[in-house]
């Protein structure tokens, strides 16, 4: 991938996240689903954190390119075990407005 992916909102609890990888323009949306959106705020995290934490956590195992164009974080939570947990650790550890990634 190339630099860092961008993201912004869209409308209620979906988000356009935009990458480059190998000179092609990625674009994802990535909706909060209300079961993720309920353990984030009940954390405090605001929403835009929990999507670049997700996103970060996909793209550290597969190519951003590889992702799909409609991405739920409520399939990834249930996909991966230790997605809310890596997400929660990144995000409590979160300095200057970006997730502590590891």
């Amino acid at each position: 991938m190339d630099g860092k992916p961008r993201d912004e909102p869209m409308d209620d609890q979906r988000y356009l996240v935009s990458a480059t990888s190998d000179d092609d323009d990625v674009q994802i949306v990535v909706a909060i689903t209300p079961e993720v959106r309920k353990w984030g705020h009940r954390r405090g995290y605001d929403e835009q954190s929990v999507v670049e934490a997700a996103i970060a956590y996909l793209i550290a195992r597969q190519r951003v390119d590889e992702l799909p164009a409609k991405l739920f974080l409520e399939d990834v939570d249930a996909a991966y075990d230790d997605f809310r947990s890596t997400i929660v650790a990144w995000l409590d550890e979160k300095e200057d407005g970006v997730p502590a990634v590891r």
